[in-house]
């Protein structure tokens, strides 16, 4: 005889896959987010320790710009810092979300263990 699985189970088996794929998501954001901040780095100490020039050229849409070596590290210093912040935010959310996977996975746990002992004092 086949059992019901009850709305309960099923909810927190819905909520542990939607927390599963979020996670997901948040750790190909993060690891996007951490390669991009690597790259700005690097250009940040080519530009202050290497590039003597005041002008370099830029890479934009296929085209080399002439543009001030100032201006670009002062764009990319903001970027990093804004990407920081965003990295510590995928980190917090990481956090929070997998704690709360971690939590629906034990009373998912519990609530089959409780469904499996009642389905075998029934047979």
């Amino acid at each position: 005889m086949a059992e019901q699985v009850p709305p309960e189970v099923q909810s927190l088996a819905v909520r542990y896959n939607q927390l599963r794929d979020f996670i997901s998501s948040l750790l190909q954001q993060r690891m996007a987010t951490e390669a991009e901040i690597e790259e700005l780095k690097r250009l940040i100490e080519v530009l202050e320790q290497k590039v003597e020039e005041d002008y370099v050229y830029e890479a934009i849409g296929g085209v080399l710009v002439k543009r001030k070596k100032e201006d670009i590290l002062s764009e990319a210093k903001e970027k990093h810092e804004i990407l920081e912040a965003r990295l510590g935010k995928f980190k917090n959310q990481e956090e929070k979300y997998t704690a709360e996977l971690k939590e629906t996975e034990e009373k998912l746990k519990a609530l089959l263990a409780k469904q499996y002992q009642s389905v075998s004092k029934q047979e």
